[in-house]
């Protein structure tokens, strides 16, 4: 109900850059939880890496769509 479907978005380029962010948090949460086991704080906060994954999501998807758009 909230969520409409937008046919302007290449499905494309929103998959490709939703495994990347997903890579991206994961890999940079599981060196910040390495990071505090060791040293006892954390090396970034998490907020810090949430906004930026979504900023590297919207950066990603706007380059490929313009790139497969080209194609």
């Amino acid at each position: 109900m909230f969520f409409k479907p937008n046919k302007h978005h290449n499905q494309k380029s929103v998959y490709i850059a939703l495994t990347v962010i997903f890579i991206f948090w994961g890999s940079s949460l599981l060196i910040n939880s390495i990071f505090e086991k060791v040293h006892g704080q954390p090396l970034i906060s998490s907020s810090i890496v949430l906004i930026s994954g979504l900023a590297l999501f919207f950066i990603i998807e706007f380059v490929l769509t313009r790139f497969i758009k080209i194609k």
